[in-house]
């Protein structure tokens, strides 16, 4: 009945896996719901399809309103489509919130700083805490997006080696913690703009003047990352290290941890000093920007606090100067171009979300000028 039941899982996980495989790419999806967005819009069109909402009026009374479909097949309806592409596509709020913080963030990254950050993190961890603080660091590498697949797994494999422990649950654990807390963290990441650009967007086709913070996940975000971390060690602890305690592996012979030379470690610490300084320089302007009266970024904004109004440009510039620094200090940027060679290759490596945001873009502005999703939010609410 086990070996029965182990292999009904495995061949339900490989149709899961296949069935994934064979799905399009996230920029044809939006593609193909756009035009079939078009479709229905020209048939509810056809067919008159119509809701009545109840609104307020200036004197806050209530007034009945007629939506009607409108059809995007039809001669108006093309001729809005075509002439309004480029509007649609650069007024995604998504883009350009991403598109910026990626600019800091990528620096970052790229100089060096973040696997940095990683190395000394991880190096100082007590062994009794081992667990724990690599699937914390996984959960926390979020910061640099998807920097964590790359730097993590390795050094806590290492670290377990090290240790007299299977070098396998460290590979797990670490890829573990990227993967499970990618959304999480204690701080706002670039993919919170992302994701309240999204929410937006979505909101606004019920409500124009509907604005989504790019800090409205925070509290969540803390408490996940805390939440995350107390799991991911008690699943691996109970389960995972138990059961890759009996799985062999060999360290292939002339493999070995690269510990870099003194010259190297020299220089990373000189440079994770200098970013340490102007992170502390940085935050303490923030601090003044944001705390004393009639300040730039004192009290409240359009919609929210200013300083929240403002979080992308201030991820851009907290992630920015430590990049500088640190490169400049490890000696991994030599001057002013290569900040703008590694901005150049950071906004190259966003060209798929670039893409995806197109269509995206599209999609949205569709569903919302056909009225087909203040329809469907008119007809769920009732």
């Amino acid at each position: 009945m086990g070996m029965d039941t182990h292999k009904k899982n495995a061949g339900l996980l490989a149709w899961i896996e296949r069935t994934g495989n064979r799905l399009p790419s996230p920029a044809m999806l939006f593609f193909a719901a756009a035009i079939i967005v078009m479709m229905l819009s020209q048939i509810a069109a056809i067919l008159e399809w119509q809701v009545t909402k109840t609104v307020l009026d200036a004197d806050g009374l209530q007034r009945d309103v007629v939506v009607h479909a409108v059809g995007l097949l039809n001669s108006e309806g093309i001729w809005w489509v075509l002439s309004n592409m480029v509007k649609n596509f650069m007024a995604f709020p998504p883009l350009g919130l991403v598109l910026v913080a990626m600019l800091g963030i990528g620096v970052a990254e790229r100089s060096g700083l973040v696997a940095a950050l990683l190395q000394v993190s991880i190096g100082k961890t007590p062994a009794m805490l081992l667990t724990p603080s690599v699937f914390f660091l996984g959960v926390m590498s979020s910061l640099a997006l998807d920097a964590g697949y790359v730097v993590l797994p390795p050094l806590a494999a290492a670290l377990y080696l090290a240790m007299g422990r299977s070098p396998l649950v460290g590979i797990a654990t670490a890829f573990a913690g990227v993967s499970a807390g990618f959304s999480a963290n204690l701080f706002v990441t670039g993919l919170d703009p992302l994701l309240a650009g999204f929410t937006q967007s979505g909101a606004q086709l019920i409500d124009e003047t509907y604005v989504v913070s790019a800090a409205a996940n925070w509290w969540f975000m803390i408490a996940s990352t805390l939440l995350i971390t107390l799991v991911g060690w008690w699943v691996t602890a109970r389960w995972v290290e138990p059961r890759m305690n009996g799985v062999t592996y060999e360290i292939p012979a002339g493999i070995q941890v690269n510990q870099g030379t003194s010259e190297n470690a020299n220089d990373i610490t000189r440079g994770l000093r200098w970013a340490a300084i102007s992170f502390i320089g940085a935050l303490s302007l923030f601090l003044l920007l944001i705390l004393i009266p009639d300040a730039p970024l004192y009290g409240q904004g359009k919609q929210f606090d200013r300083w929240i109004e403002a979080i992308v440009p201030l991820i851009l510039i907290g992630f920015l100067l430590p990049g500088i620094a640190f490169g400049f200090g490890a000696k991994t940027l030599r001057s002013e171009k290569d900040i703008a060679r590694l901005m150049g290759d950071t906004m190259a490596s966003l060209g798929p979300y670039i893409v995806l945001a197109f269509f995206a873009a599209q999609f949205i502005a569709f569903f919302k000028f056909s009225h087909l999703g203040e329809m469907l939010a008119v007809v769920g609410g009732q």
